[in-house]
């Protein structure tokens, strides 16, 4: 997979839940269905999949949890394909 790193910010001038941080797109060689989804607590705390109703090689990912540099500096995103 290739990684993508995303950088959100917090609190008031931050990233505000609900917002689509990310839209994921991939295809499939033999035109198989995708299915998206995050791996890990951490990710599955902050954020959402949301797929894509008109297209089944997308989906959203969508911020569902305040950030909190706190709890978690730094965010990493990897695509597996």
């Amino acid at each position: 997979g290739s990684e993508i790193v995303l950088k959100l910010k917090e609190g008031a001038q931050g990233t505000a839940v609900g917002s689509v941080i990310y839209r994921m797109r991939a295809s499939d060689q033999d035109g198989d269905p995708l299915q998206f989804a995050l791996l890990g607590q951490a990710a599955n705390e902050l954020l959402s999949v949301r797929p894509d109703e008109s297209s089944p090689n997308q989906a959203d990912l969508v911020l569902i949890k305040e950030l909190d540099r706190e709890v978690y500096l730094s965010h990493t995103l990897c695509s597996l394909l």
